[in-house]
Formats: C-alpha cells, sequence, structure tokens
C-alpha cells in the first residue's frame, strides 16, 4: 500500500454563505481580544482554570436523550455521557485539551455532549492530573489506568479514544503506551487539533502567527516547562510526532487552516503515512484551533462533530 493510499487528505471549506461567515469573523474577534486581554492581565493560572471552567458551565445545556453520571476511580473523577437510544456496549474515551495545564470535564462538557449525540454513543471522560502540579506523567498515566478499565469493560474492538489539542497528544501518548505494554489498540483514534510537538519545531508556528486568533508562540513555553520539566520533550510519549505508529488504528484528524498548529497534524500525518496508519486528515478552511467546541454558535462546528460522529459509528 502506497502513502498516498493510507491517511487521504480532504480540504472542507464550510462558510459558503453570509450567514456561516459573519458568526466566524465574530468569534475569531473576539478571540483575538481574549488573547490581547491575557497578554495585557497575565491570568494566574487558578483565573485560567476557573475561567474555562465558568465557560464550560455557562455553555452547557443538558441534551435531550442524555444521561449524564458520574464514577470515581481512585483518585481519578470520570463522567459518562450515555445516548438513551445508543448501545451500551461501545464507548468513546475523551481526552480533553487545555495545554496540559487547564481544562476540566466542565470546561469541556458543552462539547463532548455534542459528540456524544451525534455519535450515538456513550463517552466517558476524565479528569485526569494537570501540570504543574503534576507534570509528565501523571496525566498519561490517569489516562492508561482508565483505559485499562474500559479493556476490561468493553474491549478493544468497542472503544474509540479521542482528545482535541493537548488531549489530541495525550491519545497518540496513550495509545503508543499501550502498544509500549502490549495491550490491545482500540477501535479507532479521533485527533482535533492535535499539540504532537513539544519541542516547537513546526513551521506553522512562525508562518501561521499572524493568522491564528486564538495562540501565541510566546505562550507556549510556560506551559511546555510547567508539564515537560526535567523530562526531554522530544520524547515521543511527550511529543508523539516522534514515535513509531506500526499498529495504530484507523485515525480520523480535524484541522484548520489558521491555528498555528496546523504543521503538528501535518508532519503526524507525514509519520502515520510512513507506518501504513489508515484513515482520513480533514483540513477545515478558516477554521481556527478546536473550532468545535463552539458547537452549536458555528455552524461549520456541528458539521465537524457530524464528520466525527459518522468515523466514529464506522468503527464502533
Amino acid at each position: 500500500m502506497s502513502e498516498a493510499e493510507t491517511l487521504k487528505t480532504r480540504h472542507v471549506r464550510s462558510a459558503n454563505s453570509w450567514r456561516q461567515w459573519l458568526p466566524l469573523k465574530g468569534l475569531h474577534l473576539g478571540l483575538r481580544a481574549q488573547r490581547w486581554q491575557r497578554k495585557r492581565v497575565e491570568p494566574s493560572l487558578e483565573q485560567a482554570r476557573a475561567s474555562l471552567d465558568k465557560l464550560g458551565e455557562k455553555r452547557f445545556n443538558a441534551l435531550p436523550g442524555l444521561s449524564y453520571r458520574a464514577e470515581k476511580i481512585d483518585h481519578l473523577n470520570l463522567e459518562w455521557m450515555t445516548p438513551h437510544s445508543g448501545p451500551v456496549n461501545k464507548v468513546i474515551f475523551y481526552l480533553h485539551g487545555g495545554g496540559y495545564c487547564l481544562g476540566s470535564i466542565q470546561a469541556y462538557r458543552p462539547m463532548m455532549s455534542r459528540v456524544a449525540y451525534s455519535s450515538q454513543r456513550q463517552l466517558c471522560a476524565v479528569d485526569y492530573r494537570l501540570a504543574p502540579e503534576y507534570p509528565y506523567p501523571a496525566g498519561l498515566d490517569d489516562a492508561l489506568q482508565v483505559y485499562r478499565v474500559l479493556l476490561e469493560r468493553f474491549g478493544a474492538e468497542s472503544i474509540v479514544v479521542m482528545g482535541d489539542s493537548a488531549g489530541g497528544g495525550l491519545s497518540l501518548a496513550l495509545l503508543l503506551r499501550v502498544m509500549q505494554q502490549k495491550l490491545e489498540q482500540p477501535a479507532g483514534l479521533v485527533l482535533l487539533s492535535p499539540w504532537t510537538d513539544l519541542t516547537l519545531q513546526s513551521p506553522s508556528l512562525y508562518s501561521h502567527a499572524k493568522r491564528d486568533p486564538l495562540f501565541s508562540l510566546s505562550e507556549f513555553s510556560e506551559v511546555i516547562s510547567g508539564y515537560v520539566q526535567e523530562n526531554d520533550p522530544s520524547n515521543s510519549l511527550i511529543s508523539p510526532v516522534f514515535g513509531d505508529f506500526i499498529g495504530f488504528p484507523p485515525t480520523f484528524i480535524q484541522v484548520g487552516t489558521e491555528e498555528i498548529l496546523i504543521d503538528d497534524s501535518l508532519r503526524l500525518v507525514k509519520a502515520l503515512n510512513r507506518d501504513q496508519v489508515v484513515g482520513e486528515l480533514e483540513i477545515w478552511q478558516g477554521m481556527s484551533h478546536v473550532w468545535q467546541f463552539y458547537a452549536p454558535l458555528l455552524e461549520a462546528s456541528c458539521q465537524a462533530i457530524d464528520h466525527i460522529a459518522t468515523f466514529t459509528k464506522s468503527k464502533i
């Protein structure tokens, strides 16, 4: 099988009318204003975490036909989002983003709920430990612990692992660790704007600096130092773009053209093709980092989640 046949690339243009274009431009203006405010005020880590959690709480509306259940496994808080009419023997294991130092079930509940609802598959989310209080490999250890539980309950053939941004990188690291420990790989992997290189070698970090409405390169240094600390950032369990992916499950990736991390996805796809991993990369025109987070505000966010659901249902 040639590289061109393993992981295919598709370009998606969603903002085809002014009704779709105006909300997108409004969102990007708002994100740029928030970035400027962060630079001016420099909120503490505690303030940033609280702000993201508050945003998730404000945006959350329980979807009809979806139930929510909390579970505790040792020190870990889990939440199950279960469609009333979906199969109970299949599960999405979701790892949220937030640069390894932010994020929570509460912050990402609105988006995760829509993924579960659109897929009609139950979703299991975990509040893994965050840096800098708990640097690498704490979050990865937590993800592996939950994955082992899901393996026992459902079997690998009934699991899709999914993550966005740093959670996408953590999802890749999890499956690399799964491979090291000779555990079964899940049926599929979904990555939304994954952060795959903490050595910051991707050219788009510089070429897209003015295009990205959400991030600036200067914001990454403190985040990386808090997570990596004394470890080598080129370790594939920290920067999975450097990993060996032979034996990985079918993989579905979405990334936006406006984000400085776009090359983290493109470089990952080259590595996946090298190792003959099957799947698809979707490059969404005009979209910023993890735009799926803004459903239902953006029609493109809802469309992207529908594509995620189609892939997920084809695997479990």
